[in-house]
């Protein structure tokens, strides 16, 4: 049985971190990912480090690209790897994204509007375009229409599998994610 690997989520939110006299909540980036790199030390299938909404709008963590460089070197010499989240639909594909692009391995592009599913195939050939190529895009696929707060319905539901299916077919993305929240 092949080991499962895991991501880390370094998010948005304070986490709790244990220290020799008290638990305490940070909300300090270089705090969340040395976390992060213990827990890695702990777990050696936990491969990448996720930033998860890092392109938001007026996002605290976003840090300079020569801050992410560093990341990326001490991620490299402990063999992990970082990923990225872009939303199609709430921040796009900005063009002051791509140095910090560059250092991803794997961007995941979701649809956070239930409607703009109609457009997907076009809106993933244009991430493929935008992400770097040697990077992995994964297509991440909700079951909730959180701009519409409500369940996806079957019919988009159908039309997202299928747009999924025809774009790995093309080698347009590398895999899925789905994210079951309701």
């Amino acid at each position: 049985l092949e080991e499962r690997k895991i991501a880390y989520r370094i998010p948005k939110q304070g986490i709790m971190i244990e220290t020799p006299s008290a638990a305490l909540l940070s909300d300090r980036f270089a705090e969340k990912v040395d976390f992060a790199f213990g827990l890695a030390d702990q777990m050696p299938n936990l491969t990448t480090f996720y930033m998860d909404d890092y392109f938001c709008n007026n996002w605290k963590f976003r840090r300079p690209t020569s801050e992410l460089v560093d990341l990326k070197v001490r991620m490299q010499e402990k063999g992990l790897e970082l990923a990225c989240v872009l939303y199609s639909d709430q921040n796009g594909f900005k063009k002051e994204y791509r140095p910090q692009l560059a250092l991803c391995d794997e961007v995941s592009c979701w649809f956070w509007e239930g409607e703009n599913i109609t457009g997907m195939a076009e809106r993933m050939e244009t991430c493929r375009d935008f992400v770097p190529a040697e990077s992995r895009l994964m297509l991440g696929l909700y079951m909730w229409d959180f701009g519409g707060r409500k369940p996806l319905s079957a019919d988009l539901m159908k039309r997202q599998l299928d747009v999924a299916g025809d774009l790995i077919a093309r080698g347009i993305v590398n895999g899925l994610i789905f994210h079951c929240t309701i």
